[in-house]
């Protein structure tokens, strides 16, 4: 049987904080190398991936997507502020 070694958070091997670039890219039965070289097996793996969507907000508990929820909530206010902000720096930039 092979022993095979991945970067752990693939794409994301070097700036991760918790983040697979892609979730799904986490086999069963491969293992993962941090930056420090400690070595995770893939259930180990999934279930921090599973911790840090929920800590981060990514997923509710039920993995139901809620970022675009707060998107939506808070798009008014976003747009609002981002016109403030423009109109602030053209000011500023006249003078």
């Amino acid at each position: 049987m092979e022993y095979i070694i991945a970067p752990k958070y693939w794409a994301r091997h070097n700036v991760s904080d918790g983040y697979w670039a892609t979730g799904q890219n986490i086999y069963s039965g491969w293992h993962y190398q941090d930056r420090k070289g400690k070595i995770f097996n893939s259930d180990e793996c999934r279930s921090e991936f599973e911790n840090y969507k929920i800590r981060c907000g990514l997923y509710s508990r039920i993995t139901k997507p809620i970022r675009r929820n707060i998107i939506y909530k808070y798009s008014e206010k976003i747009i609002k502020f981002v016109g403030i902000l423009k109109s602030t720096l053209k000011k500023k930039l006249k003078k």
